[in-house]
């Protein structure tokens, strides 16, 4: 009894644990989609294009079946 309670309790963590990485994942990847750029340098810039770059292929990705960990999310964050 004990122990499956324990079990219960690590799967519970573990979810709250990559609900907590995805919405940082997702987070990350709002401010690198949305930065402003008219202010950086052309290093800065070409990094955040490289970077948006990456997002999109990763989402591309995602969305055909590849089975790329990153999901779509709308505006409000939820999961599409």
């Amino acid at each position: 009894m004990k122990k499956e309670r324990w079990e219960k309790d690590m799967m519970v963590e573990q979810r709250r644990l990559r609900m907590d990485e995805e919405r940082l994942q997702w987070e990350q990847e709002q401010k690198i989609m949305f930065c402003d750029m008219t202010t950086m340098d052309d290093d800065q810039r070409a990094y955040v294009k490289a970077k948006r770059a990456k997002i999109v292929k990763a989402m591309s990705a995602s969305s055909s079946g590849y089975g790329c960990s990153v999901k779509c999310r709308n505006l409000t964050g939820s999961v599409i």
